[in-house]
């Protein structure tokens, strides 16, 4: 090569057609450069008035990282003005399958972070949890990615990556059986995250424990108890207990029943379930259901009574039945009637 430098020439082009190439290779990457930039200037005024902006701003920040793209088809145009030996374009194609790789990299990476970036925005402050598992989610699909790339970049060059991937697929089993607990807690929080049935602040009864939702962690949740206590679950029991979610109820259903004594009037027996309605009639944020004289009780008439509190919050729900409470032993005591206690009657022949 360096020997044909004084003849003026170099791998058979002469430096006239080695400066046109170089030329056309400036003039390309100066071009693509404007054409870029006054397309994405004028995607931006689109995007501004757009009812799809957020889509269309994430593609213009993932456009700005193609510098590398650039490049490349700068130097496929100033190729083209060259005739080069078959030795050397191998190695040039192998450069721009690499150049493309990176570029594939950069600009994969640059999705995931954009996306991640967004994701942040939206829901920080209703969920930060999903947000702390989904930033975890992001630098494994960032590994992923970058590992898939170095893979093809070494089978580019040469190398048997098969062997090595069966070693690395040998040595995730491995990996894998000795964390089973550890990613069967991390699936099980994805599940949480995506499924949703329950977030931070709800508050939760499970099996005998019961608690608000302070964290939702990769590998456990973690709920304030009533006390005042830590309740620690790990993710995998959570998501295979039976859950029941407070903070989702619209309204909650009360059942309760009293007995009266068996010497009240039949009169008096009939006219209980409307003094009831009436009494639960002037409660706020409740809904009368049924009031009914349910069964003979060892040592009491039963009656059982069904209403609803319009509200979730547990105060006012025990705010409602103290005053119905309340109502209803003023209006027995007005009406002469007596609450059933345990008795037991004891009857001697003579």
């Amino acid at each position: 090569m360096l020997e044909n430098l004084p003849n003026g020439e170099l791998w058979g082009n002469s430096l006239g057609t080695w400066a046109t190439a170089i030329a056309a290779l400036a003039v390309t990457a100066l071009v693509l450069y404007v054409v870029r930039r006054y397309g994405l200037r004028r995607l931006e005024r689109i995007a501004s008035r757009s009812s799809r902006r957020r889509l269309l701003e994430q593609i213009i920040e993932v456009a700005q990282r193609s510098n590398i793209l650039l490049i490349i088809g700068a130097i496929l145009v100033g190729f083209n003005f060259v005739q080069v030996p078959n030795r050397i374009y191998g190695v040039f194609s192998a450069v721009l399958v690499l150049a493309l790789l990176a570029q594939a990299a950069v600009m994969g990476g640059a999705v995931i972070t954009i996306w991640l970036k967004h994701y942040k925005e939206e829901r920080l402050d209703d969920d930060p949890s999903s947000v702390t598992m989904i930033s975890a989610l992001g630098i494994i699909a960032k590994a992923g990615l970058y590992v898939v790339v170095v893979l093809l970049a070494l089978d580019n060059v040469g190398f048997h990556v098969s062997a090595l991937i069966a070693g690395l697929g040998i040595a995730g089993i491995a990996v894998g059986l000795a964390l089973q607990n550890i990613l069967g807690d991390l699936f099980a929080s994805l599940v949480i995250v995506f499924d949703k049935p329950f977030a931070i602040g709800d508050f939760l009864v499970i099996g005998d424990s019961t608690g608000t939702v302070e964290r939702i962690g990769v590998k456990s949740t973690r709920l304030r108890g009533l006390g005042g206590e830590h309740l620690i679950f790990s993710n995998t029991d959570l998501v295979s207990s039976r859950v029941s979610n407070y903070q989702r109820m619209e309204e909650r259903r009360i059942r309760f029943s009293f007995g009266v004594i068996y010497q009240t009037s039949y009169e008096k027996l009939r006219e209980i379930p409307s003094m009831v309605e009436e009494i639960i009639g002037q409660v706020e944020d409740t809904r009368f259901d049924r009031a009914h004289f349910s069964s003979y009780g060892d040592s009491s008439l039963d009656f059982e009574v069904v209403y609803y509190v319009l509200t979730k919050d547990y105060a006012m729900y025990m705010d409602a039945q103290q005053k119905i409470n309340f109502a209803l032993f003023k209006r027995f005591e007005e009406e002469g009637l007596d609450f059933a206690y345990p008795t037991r009657t004891v009857f001697i022949e003579k």
